[in-house]
């Protein structure tokens, strides 16, 4: 899985989706689920988890604001985090600092021209 720790890494299209989500999430609680149907993108500013599973030879990824049944199976997202699966396989993941969660400036704010 490719992990981007900054916004300035990885392809472009995710850095864009990144930077969008938070900002957004600058303006309150925000949590996104985005999928075509191979891809799914999920972004979490307060409560997200995922949860990987194998079963008949299919992989697949839930995400849930709050852990269903098995609880210890589920992992919480960071907070500002955005992860991607593809397939039921995590592909990669880009770390953010929506403004409430952290104390650092949102990206293209006023401060950082």
């Amino acid at each position: 899985m490719g992990h981007y720790p900054t916004l300035g890494a990885g392809p472009p299209w995710l850095v864009a989706l990144a930077t969008i989500s938070e900002l957004i999430a600058g303006h309150g609680k925000f949590n996104l689920l985005l999928t075509g149907g191979e891809h799914l993108i999920a972004y979490r500013h307060d409560r997200l988890h995922c949860m990987e599973a194998r079963e008949d030879a299919v992989d697949s990824a839930l995400v849930a604001t709050e852990p269903l049944g098995n609880a210890e199976r589920w992992i919480s997202f960071e907070a500002g985090e955005l992860r991607i699966h593809h397939a039921g396989l995590p592909v990669g993941r880009i770390s953010t600092h929506p403004r409430g969660v952290d104390s650092q400036p949102l990206l293209g704010s006023p401060q950082d021209a």
